[in-house]
């Protein structure tokens, strides 16, 4: 699992693709500064995440 912390109590979105730009998981509109992730139902590999918000963007990799 991995655990995503937000800064600002604003909406962010996060979205989690794989290697082929699918979408694996999205959560929209957080609100709560700490997000757990459970990727233990997904095959172990790389995947990207996306968090999108009014304060900031950030895009990076997860590997499992």
């Amino acid at each position: 699992q991995t655990t995503f912390y937000f800064e600002n109590n604003v909406p962010q979105n996060l979205t989690i693709y794989d290697t082929n730009g699918e979408i694996v998981r999205q959560y929209n509109d957080i609100n709560n500064q700490k997000l757990i992730f459970d990727a233990s139902n997904l095959p172990s590999g790389i995947y990207f995440y996306s968090i999108d918000g009014t304060v900031s963007n950030e895009n990076k990799l997860i590997v499992y």
